[in-house]
């Protein structure tokens, strides 16, 4: 009995520890196009341009990322909310697809992502 006890708790507690982490794994790339969108809406420009991949921000500067931001605001209009409820994971890329109200009219959107230095970085961005 006074074996058993502590095996079971240990074997719970590494339960808990696997649980914990594979949920983590999985709801990241969500969780950061969730933190992406948030601060385009919210205007943190800024922000959101430090959560985008390397490769992005090698082909687009800072300002001219925001000056994109500024402009999608003005034709289509501001983000007023956002729900993304689908990904696919493979390797180091994902895909998390939902939808984006703005100005009013909803659009279907796609974002791209992938894992540099540990943390999912957004890549790609479409609204349909």
């Amino acid at each position: 009995m006074w074996i058993l006890i502590p095996t079971l708790l240990v074997f719970l507690a590494s339960l808990v520890v696997v649980i914990v982490f594979a949920v983590k794994l999985l709801t990241g790339p969500v969780q950061t196009t969730n933190d992406y969108y948030a601060d385009v809406r919210d205007g943190r420009y800024v922000a959101a341009y430090g959560q985008l991949c390397s490769p992005l921000q090698r082909r687009i500067s800072q300002s001219d990322f925001i000056d994109i931001q500024r402009s999608d605001n003005q034709s289509k209009g501001r983000i007023s909310s956002y729900d993304f409820h689908s990904f696919h994971i493979e390797n180091s890329i994902a895909t998390v697809t939902g939808t984006v109200e703005r100005g009013g009219s909803s659009y279907d959107a796609r974002v791209g992502l992938r894992k540099e230095s540990g943390d999912w970085k957004v890549c790609s961005v479409s609204e349909r």
